[in-house]
């Protein structure tokens, strides 16, 4: 969202805890408020202190996210009535389908199917045991109130459900003031991922010590897709990108993480993004899997962006988690940077690839589309650190562009955006300059190496 305002010309003002106050979108916003502590009860669903940075900083819209007071029809008419635009449907609709229950009730008076489950609200343990061996195990209990996976859990056994049931009513009720559940058959093994062309899978192995490589053979040797498996003992992401690269038949790359589950859809739209010959590389939606999990490293931008050949590509425009290279486009570069990615000595391995294809004449794009859902496990205390990683990457790439590629526009064009990046954050500007510094350094060092060895 404060991308889209952005290209649009729209000032952004976002409202945050103090849980999230280094998270990137306070980082990114025009202007940043906090509303509260970390307890979602007193800041995410505190409408009151919402309404407050609302109106003080003379905004005109809001929109909720998703959870919290997403679907929250008081919420909306209080942003009627204080005249607010709220993104989203009127408060009419979502006083009908706000309540879980009631849609189930009244799309099954319409004729429409429902999953198998409870016809109301479950109130007692009783009832929720009886509904449960009813319908079957594996069950899903969910909160009859909001959204955004809060309030859910899956439950494979009677002996599991009063466990269970305790965490997600509590968590039904600190996300949106509401405990009431309600059960259902969970649908197992549903997605798969579809596409008419041939292609393969390659799962690289970086180095690993445990009982991965029994996991990955046992999958190969299990699954009709045909699927390649390849061990890198060299640390770094980069290192094992380029092992694949080695091998691999295809002309289109995708690649994204072990954390990562790709939409069903995700090769067939990654091929469709190809259609235009001038297209060299593209990055996708990675959207949170696991609401649980800090919305960090996520873009879920629905703006489709263009990066024209030979112009600068900043830091966070494309993302490793999901992003597709033609691989002619990877070996006119020499492949990835073994500097460069998690477990090698600077991380942004993905934007150093693109800013050398895009010298080089490519064209890139941002499709939204094509969908990747990230469960990263991390939370907001690991916010400080993966900022201060990226940013040391963020530094080193910028001055690999002046130092090896002579883009000396694009290096400048880097720093001048450090004045905006500034504005936020003053300790993510300082580890990007640490980052600048270390490469230059190690540039330096190298190319002294080389008079010396020469002479």
């Amino acid at each position: 969202m404060i991308r889209a305002c952005r290209e649009l010309g729209i000032q952004s003002v976002l409202v945050y805890s103090e849980a999230d106050a280094h998270s990137l979108p306070v980082h990114l916003a025009d202007e940043a408020i906090c509303i509260g502590p970390a307890p979602a009860r007193d800041s995410y669903l505190n409408i009151p202190a919402i309404m407050s940075a609302a109106l003080i900083s003379g905004a005109q819209a809001i929109h909720p996210g998703y959870g919290f007071l997403a679907e929250n029809a008081d919420f909306a008419e209080v942003c009627k009535e204080h005249g607010l635009v709220f993104i989203g449907p009127p408060p009419e609709i979502l006083r009908r389908f706000h309540d879980k229950v009631a849609t189930r009730v009244a799309m099954k008076e319409l004729g429409l199917p429902v999953i198998p489950g409870s016809d109301g609200p479950v109130k007692t343990m009783a009832e929720a045991l009886r509904i449960a061996e009813a319908v079957g195990y594996p069950v899903m209990l969910k909160a009859r109130s909001g959204g955004g996976g809060r309030g859910m859990r899956k439950v494979t056994a009677p002996q599991e459900l009063q466990r269970l049931w305790d965490q997600a009513s509590g968590e039904a009720k600190a996300s949106f003031g509401d405990p009431g559940l309600y059960v259902e058959r969970c649908l197992e093994a549903v997605r798969h991922i579809s596409f008419e062309r041939p292609w393969e899978l390659i799962i690289v192995d970086n180095g690993s010590t445990d009982e991965t490589a029994a996991v990955i053979r046992e999958f190969i040797r299990s699954t009709r897709v045909p699927a390649v498996y390849l061990f890198e003992p060299k640390p770094g992401k980069s290192t094992g990108l380029n092992t694949a690269l080695r091998v691999a038949q295809g002309q289109i790359l995708a690649f994204t993480d072990d954390d990562c589950y790709p939409a069903p859809d995700f090769l067939s739209q990654v091929w469709s993004a190809f259609d235009d010959p001038s297209v060299g590389y593209i990055g996708g939606r990675i959207m949170l899997h696991d609401p649980a999990d800090h919305p960090m490293t996520i873009n879920e931008s629905m703006t489709p962006v263009t990066y024209p050949a030979r112009s600068f590509v900043c830091g966070g425009c494309l993302q490793g988690a999901n992003m597709a290279f033609r691989r002619k486009v990877l070996l006119d570069i020499g492949g990835f940077d073994p500097l460069f990615g998690p477990g090698a000595l600077f991380v942004a391995e993905e934007i150093d690839a693109v800013g050398r294809a895009s010298a080089m004449g490519w064209k890139g794009e941002y499709h939204p589309e094509v969908v990747v859902r990230h469960h990263h496990g991390r939370r907001a205390a690991d916010a400080v650190a993966l900022w201060k990683t990226y940013a040391i990457g963020i530094g080193a790439y910028h001055m690999k562009l002046l130092l090896r590629g002579h883009q000396f526009l694009w290096f400048a064009r880097s720093v001048y955006q450090l004045r905006w990046r500034y504005r936020f954050t003053r300790t993510t500007v300082l580890w990007e300059l640490v980052g600048a510094a270390k490469y230059g350094y190690l540039y330096v060092t190298q190319t002294l190496r080389g008079w010396l060895g020469q002479s």
